[in-house]
């Protein structure tokens, strides 16, 4: 219905348009001193039916704004649920980085707990380490603590 009464506004403005001898852009903001070149009661008609068909296409966008608004809480929501999704799949990928980081940190810290055992053991045969064994024991043991203490460091930063 709208479709049919919009074609009809726009022929009765396209036809006082020319029987006005004017453009559309002319006949937009055509003031009532502008006077048509045909003189007839048809044209002064036609051109009265331009001026209203105008007003109601300019107005046609405001009488709309309520379908816009609709179409445009359409979508809002529509972003609304898509945000929510991408907050779902972002927790979900949050806690299983955190698991794997829990598991990756467990799994240093258990291998630091295995360096500290093997420490101990290395420390044990300073005590009964031979004078021609130890230089070696006591190299062997500064090299451990090193490597202990750069694994701790790198536990420490995860």
């Amino acid at each position: 219905m709208f479709n049919r009464w919009f074609t009809r506004m726009a022929t009765v403005f396209a036809a006082a348009c020319w029987a006005a001898a004017v453009s559309p852009a002319q006949a937009a903001d055509a003031q009532p001193e502008l006077k048509p070149t045909v003189t007839t009661g048809s044209a002064e008609r036609l051109k009265r039916e331009a001026a209203e068909a105008w007003e109601a296409l300019k107005d046609y966008a405001y009488e709309r704004r309520a379908e816009y608004r609709a179409k445009m809480s359409e979508k809002l929501a529509e972003l609304d649920k898509e945000i929510r999704a991408a907050r779902e799949e972002a927790a979900k990928k949050m806690e299983k980085a955190r698991k794997e980081a829990a598991e990756e940190i467990e799994k240093a810290l258990k291998d630091l707990e295995q360096r500290r055992r093997d420490l101990a053991t290395k420390f044990d045969e300073t005590s009964t380490a031979t004078l021609e064994a130890w230089a070696g024991v006591k190299e062997a043991m500064r090299k451990s603590v090193e490597e202990m203490e750069r694994a701790l460091e790198s536990v420490r930063r995860k």
